[in-house]
């Protein structure tokens, strides 16, 4: 297979994983719960913190390609996976922090359901998944910088 891709490059300082096609990992990386969705990326970006998913969106940017933003891969509409864009993969971003006497918790973009309920339900935290369902967004502006998602509950 040959890539098309291959003049895309990171700064020297990027710590994350970059994966292209034809690379071991690379179907695993791309791949959703929904099946029926087979899309491609021309590079998968698995950053390590905020300076490297700046440096993906970057270079995204610098050649005009989309990005699409992978949390959890359970989009059944397959939205984390772009063709020929930049995947920025975040799911190695784990990380919970609670504040039990605010009753918040702050949840960085790579953690799950069962994860964020094991921390906030150490403290008793209302932000349970099940009954009053927390809202998750990984694509919020403050994602793209912080590499963190912002829970509330309703």
């Amino acid at each position: 297979m040959t890539d098309t891709h291959a003049h895309l490059e990171l700064p020297a300082d990027f710590k994350g994983q970059v994966i292209r096609p034809g690379e071991t990992g690379y179907d695993e990386g791309r791949a959703v719960i929904n099946g029926m969705i087979d899309r491609r990326p021309a590079l998968i970006i698995r950053p390590t913190g905020a300076a490297d998913i700046i440096a993906a969106v970057n270079l995204a940017r610098d050649n005009g390609m989309p990005v699409g933003i992978r949390c959890g891969a359970h989009s059944v509409a397959g939205n984390g996976v772009t063709d020929g864009g930049i995947q920025i993969d975040l799911s190695s971003l784990k990380g919970v922090r609670v504040d039990p006497g605010n009753k918040r918790a702050w949840a960085n973009a790579g953690v799950l359901w069962g994860e964020y309920d094991r921390e906030t339900q150490l403290h008793a935290s209302p932000h349970r998944a099940g009954g009053s369902r927390p809202r998750a967004s990984a694509a919020s502006p403050q994602a793209a910088v912080t590499a963190g998602c912002h829970l509330s509950t309703d």
